[in-house]
């Protein structure tokens, strides 16, 4: 599991980087105006996967991981059913954007004037869900090898395209480029399944295709109001405000997606991992994984949250350039919520490993009625100018919900919650380097180069502290590394450490 994990965070790092790459091009290519427009057209796109991916991205995973030891031969059976499954969702959509193309624009890009949009969306939408389903598979049978290599293959797909088509400055040729790099990627890497089809029954696929949707359609209200957190503020902002304003939310909103990088190796190993020890009946085992991985996500995401608070006009005028600057305020209000969407994108995935019912889609629907409320209060009582700001709060306020909810659901499912007296050093530890980094920043001007030099001293005091404070995440962590943890007669286990 370790390794998986190391393999999963270093390409979700690659990842994390060509994502910023390509912002920090398109800003300075094509200007802040198609910056956002490029934004908001991934936003949109990151909002409607679900809906055409039908919960399968984490149905096809998890009942690949199931049968990994009592039926192998219904992996590839799993695998089919799904990509057949959500292709003819993604073609059904795409009808209704090219019957429908007015009324799509009015009410995803705030006017018809960004119908050049639709086909990109589209190709984006196909290129996704295929190589979502491609990759599932692999993450289902814990070869994270390849699943690391088509996550790598991603991440470079849109510096391809922007290398090549960089003169264009259409924010649609772009797009649809990519999209159908993506469609190209799934091809590629489906390749060496071939070789299992011939253990396929067509006659099973029906029947593989109902399993898969009865636990993925219950889903898709949860992964689709997930996406709707980070997405439907900035669709609203645009009704109201011009773009090259939205796009300083649109930037805030990408700040928080990306912070997951940290976390998305834990949920996209985790999945598998907790169904698999809970299909071999190891539920001890798992709760104290998952109670060590709890206290891990608090203490370092409120570390890794004030240091973006403190230095963000340094990292936004080095990533953007200076016609960025004007956004650091939402920025900054934006990142308040990164340790709220870091606990629910690290721990989702065991709620789906761990229960039949969507806990996650209650939770996330629920903490989207609550964006939605303060958005409606937003726009009927806050002056337009103080409208992108109050946008911003309401998404943390949001994300502070459906922490909660998270929680919530976690000491329901296992029985675990959060040790705040193991937390309270470590915190206190983020807090006092967090004064540290601000009188620093009052007193010095700060580089890009001088920052990552501080905020690796920072770490390693953080580290530091909570490693002689005992905290017992990371006690845990270094004896899985060093020592390669193997129970044996006389020693502490996991659970009962």
């Amino acid at each position: 599991m370790l390794r998986d994990l190391a393999v999963t965070a270093a390409t979700s790092a690659a990842n994390f980087l060509a994502g910023l790459i390509v912002v920090a091009a398109v800003s300075r290519f094509y200007g802040v105006l198609l910056l956002g427009e490029y934004l908001l057209l991934r936003r949109v796109s990151a909002w409607l996967v679900p809906l055409v991916n039908l919960g399968l991205g984490v149905g096809l995973p998890r009942f690949v991981a199931y049968s990994h030891k009592s039926a192998p031969e219904r992996q590839v059976e799993y695998f089919v059913a799904a990509f057949v499954s959500v292709v003819s969702s993604t073609l059904l959509l795409g009808s209704v954007l090219g019957l429908m193309p007015q009324m799509i624009d009015r009410l995803l890009f705030g006017g018809t004037q960004y119908s050049r949009l639709n086909s990109p969306l589209f190709l984006l939408l196909l290129g996704s869900v295929a190589y979502a389903t491609v990759y599932g598979y692999y993450r289902g049978r814990l070869q994270m090898t390849w699943a690391a290599v088509i996550q790598l293959a991603i991440a470079l797909t849109p510096l391809l395209a922007l290398g090549a088509l960089h003169w264009t400055t259409s924010v649609a040729m772009l797009s649809g480029v990519m999209g159908g790099l993506y469609l190209v990627v799934a091809i590629v890497f489906a390749i060496p399944l071939f070789s299992r089809f011939r253990f396929t029954s067509i006659r099973q696929l029906p029947e593989r295709a109902v399993e898969l949707l009865q636990y993925g359609a219950l889903r898709v209200p949860g992964d689709m109001s997930a996406g709707a957190l980070l997405a439907v503020s900035p669709i609203v902002a645009a009704h109201y405000l011009p773009l090259s304003q939205v796009s300083f939310l649109l930037v805030a909103g990408s700040v928080l997606a990306m912070a997951t990088v940290s976390t998305e190796p834990l949920g996209l190993v985790f999945l598998s991992k907790i169904s698999m020890l809970l299909a071999e009946q190891r539920g001890e085992e798992s709760r104290a994984y998952l109670s060590h991985l709890m206290s891990a996500v608090v203490d370092i995401s409120i570390f890794g949250a004030i240091q973006m608070i403190v230095f963000a006009d340094v990292l936004m005028g080095a990533w953007l350039g200076a016609s960025s600057l004007p956004g650091v305020p939402i920025v900054r209000i934006t990142a308040v919520g990164i340790p709220f969407y870091l606990f629910y994108t690290a721990l989702r995935s065991a709620l789906d490993a761990g229960s039949q019912s969507p806990l996650n889609a209650q939770n996330t629907v629920t903490a989207l009625l609550a964006l939605l409320a303060f958005i409606f209060i937003c726009v009927r009582w806050i002056p337009r100018v103080w409208l992108l700001q109050a946008f911003a709060c309401s998404i943390v306020l949001a994300m502070s919900l459906l922490a909660y909810c998270t929680r919530r659901s976690l000491t329901k499912v296992f029985s675990i919650t959060i040790q705040w007296s193991d937390s309270f050093v470590p915190i206190l530890c983020a807090l006092a380097l967090g004064t540290i980094a601000l009188v620093v920043r009052r007193l010095t001007a700060v580089t890009l180069l001088r920052l990552c030099g501080l905020e690796l001293c920072f770490g390693l005091m953080f580290a530091s502290v909570c490693f002689h404070s005992k905290t017992k995440w990371l006690q845990l962590l270094i004896t899985l590394v060093v020592h390669r943890f193997t129970p044996a007669a006389g020693e502490i286990t996991p659970a009962e450490s």
